[in-house]
């Protein structure tokens, strides 16, 4: 199964530029609690 993101335009492109990029980057992940932020595969 194959999750993707939806709507979330501005956090998939700090998501992809930091994939893309040839340092290390760190990215925090917050939120209310329950609202999807882990998931399992």
């Amino acid at each position: 199964m194959h999750k993707t993101l939806i709507g979330r335009i501005q956090e998939k492109k700090t998501l992809n530029k930091a994939l893309v990029s040839d340092e290390s980057e760190m990215i925090a992940v917050i939120g209310r609690r329950r609202v999807g932020k882990t998931f399992w595969t």
